[in-house]
């Protein structure tokens, strides 16, 4: 039943996003579908022929486009084609490697940006900013596969839910908001300080994954000389399974006899002791009546796997924040109620942005205040939390909008930069990547909510991108994961994308060395806001 409910509310949140889409998504994009046709240079010899991405650009008399294929000339500026319906081979291959690398990191536990984004550029022809824009998707399809695992998980102490919903009420409206403008400073920044920043991050990723591939290859030897033991362990007892056999029936009817001369008795005892052993403290005085049943309402109320308000508040914020933004329109898509781009008037409306994250902000840190305090007079045993204290608020706020604003920036769920983050923080390692998985979901669905209506990228695109992340991250991760923990390999499976990785930071460089030499004034030039 909880599972069913979080598929209703993913659906609910994932439709009326589309509802709001669809009146922007309808107008006319500035992206054709179809790359007019190009004459050949001895029949219209050009000086501006074969135009890299982002140049300036004028059609010929004859109709030739001198933009560089796959890219076209519209609004005196070559723009890349629309994916569908020009799916062209490479971009078929593409996909597939897509698809594949999307489910080898999910399985692997990492983020799957720093993989693709090469692949963009590569099968699809995309500039470094652009396959930014379009990795908004991927990571917002592989993402929601995973969360509903991680959302249906609980800690072990009190059987609450592994997702932090107390960080993640916190955090949510400063993440949405450092990922809108992350988004923006993608659309305005230069293409070299895309690539740079993408390239470091990775190192960081490359250098935390070579310490996995330590820790997994000595697991891995461990896993296999036990189950190596316990066979030869089984072996040699095998021969006394009989006897052991016939002594726990004997044990089991015993046992039987016992219990039904003393049913009444330990049923009541069996009752108390069941309710006593779950409110009482480590010591001998354990807690008051009126105590123990506090705490149990505390914690009927805290072991729910959706908690109403929490989500509650998660999607009001963003609905509003989107709905914002449509009324505010963008560079590529006009407001639905008609405000001018860059006008006062838009500006005033984007400030508002601002004061939509403080306030939800500060009902979040409100509601989890409310609940520390509640699990302080219910004697709920505080030791091992994580406490919200005001310097804990602030530490995390900053974390969440600086996360944001990279992820948006470089197409980053958030994930990568966030775990470590909650790592330090004194967090167990399931609860911190749950907790940050989810966050990112806000994050990558905002940056890909601008783009769109940004018409940076087509709608029927991103559904595409999305999907084939979705499949990569059930389809293929799922079958991975079952059968690295079956013949204990999982180390194999990091050393893989570790490889995958260091081909990557060899990739980045050499990409731009050429894109500096054929268009530098493209790759090193700020893009107007306005």
């Amino acid at each position: 039943m909880n599972r069913t409910r979080l598929v209703i509310i993913i659906i609910v949140i994932v439709v009326i996003a589309q509802v709001l889409l669809l009146p922007l998504i309808n107008q006319s994009s500035d992206i054709p579908s179809l790359k007019p046709s190009r004459a050949s240079s001895t029949d219209n010899p050009t000086k501006n022929s074969n135009l890299s991405p982002g140049a300036k650009c004028t059609i010929g008399e004859d109709g030739s486009d001198p933009c560089t294929d796959p890219y076209f000339c519209t609004n005196g500026k070559c723009v890349h084609k629309n994916i569908f319906p020009d799916f062209r081979p490479a971009e078929m291959i593409g996909s597939v490697l897509i698809m594949i690398i999307i489910g080898l990191s999910n399985a692997g536990g990492v983020g799957g940006s720093s993989f693709v984004i090469p692949i963009f550029i590569f099968f699809f022809g995309y500039t470094a900013n652009e396959a930014v824009r379009v990795t908004y998707a991927v990571v917002f399809g592989g993402l929601f596969a995973s969360i509903f695992l991680k959302a249906s998980l609980r800690e072990p102490k009190y059987q609450r839910p592994v997702i932090i919903y107390d960080i993640v009420a916190i955090c949510v409206p400063l993440l949405v908001l450092g990922a809108k403008f992350g988004t923006i400073a993608n659309s305005v920044a230069p293409e070299i300080c895309t690539v740079l920043s993408v390239w470091i991050i990775s190192v960081i990723v490359l250098k935390n994954m070579w310490e996995n591939i330590k820790k997994s290859i000595q697991k891995d030897r461990e896993d296999q000389t036990t189950a190596s033991q316990n066979k030869v362990g089984r072996g040699n007892s095998k021969n006394s399974f009989d006897s052991i056999e016939k002594l726990e029936s004997k044990k089991l009817i015993s046992g039987k006899q016992e219990l039904t001369h003393r049913a009444p008795e330990s049923a009541e005892l069996s009752s108390k002791t069941t309710i006593k052993h779950i409110f009482e403290s480590e010591n001998d005085t354990g807690f008051e009546i009126s105590e123990n049943l506090k705490l149990k309402l505390l914690l009927k109320k805290e072991t729910r796997l959706l908690p109403w308000e929490i989500y509650a508040h998660f999607i009001i914020y963003l609905i509003s924040s989107f709905l914002l933004q449509a009324i505010n329109g963008s560079k590529g898509s006009p407001s639905i109620i008609g405000i001018s781009y860059c006008s006062m008037t838009y500006w005033l409306i984007f400030c508002l942005n601002i004061v939509l994250c403080v306030l939800f902000w500060g009902i979040g840190v409100y509601l989890i205040k409310e609940k520390d305090k509640n699990r302080i007079e219910a004697g709920m045993d505080m030791a091992e939390e994580y406490r919200i204290s005001l310097p804990n608020i602030w530490r995390l706020s900053l974390i969440a909008l600086g996360t944001g604003l990279i992820g948006g920036m470089i197409g980053l769920g958030g994930c990568l930069l966030f775990v470590p983050l909650l790592l330090t923080l004194g967090i167990p390692p399931l609860r911190a990547t749950s907790t940050a998985s989810f966050m990112a979901i806000f994050t990558s669905a905002t940056s890909l909510f601008v783009t769109v209506i940004g018409k940076k990228i087509a709608f029927n695109d991103a559904l595409f991108l999305l999907g084939i992340a979705f499949v990569g991250s059930t389809v293929i991760a799922n079958p991975i994961v079952y059968l690295t923990k079956k013949y204990n390999r999982t180390s194999i499976l990091t050393i893989i994308l570790f490889g995958l990785l260091f081909i990557d930071l060899i990739y980045y460089p050499a990409y731009e060395v050429w894109r500096l030499t054929v268009a530098r004034e493209e790759t090193t030039a700020f893009a107007p806001i306005c």
